[in-house]
């Protein structure tokens, strides 16, 4: 008998302030669309998905249809949304107190419109420094990932 093992996904999407309209668009139809089409048809895959603050925004403002799909995402329990810094700041280059901010942004965001806080925490860049932890700790954030590189 095959033996069953659990693979964990977190999907990374972002787009800057200030982005050309079209650019935005085009990423939209290409990518965030069809992506979310894909997930509502598989619904026994769970991942976990990070917007940016600028992201969400544009989504909200120009496609709020999608809001509406990603929250029954979230809501079913398919998808948890990832937090971070609103801005994609790298966060040990900006003080505590606007570290803290920027995760308080987001996942206050993140909670009007999808209904739930966020417990996890994307690091821009995966930029990694020894104080981190307590910046992230005092945000409400339990766990955040690194990679090796």
């Amino acid at each position: 008998m095959p033996q069953k093992f659990h693979l964990s996904l977190l999907i990374h999407a972002h787009q800057p302030c200030g982005n050309f309209e079209h650019v935005l668009e085009k990423a939209y139809d290409s990518s965030y669309l069809p992506f979310i089409e894909h997930l509502e048809k598989h619904p026994k895959v769970h991942l976990g998905l990070h917007y940016s603050g600028p992201l969400l925004t544009w989504i909200e403002q120009h496609r709020p249809e999608y809001f509406v799909r990603l929250k029954k995402l979230v809501q079913s329990g398919q998808v948890e949304l990832v937090g971070g810094g609103f801005y994609e700041p790298i966060l040990v280059s900006i003080r505590p107190e606007d570290q803290h901010e920027q995760i308080a942004r987001l996942a206050a965001y993140l909670e009007k419109h999808f209904g739930k806080l966020p417990s996890g925490a994307w690091l821009a860049e995966r930029v990694w420094e020894p104080q981190l932890p307590t910046a992230l700790a005092s945000a409400n954030v339990a766990y955040t990932l690194v990679d090796d590189m």
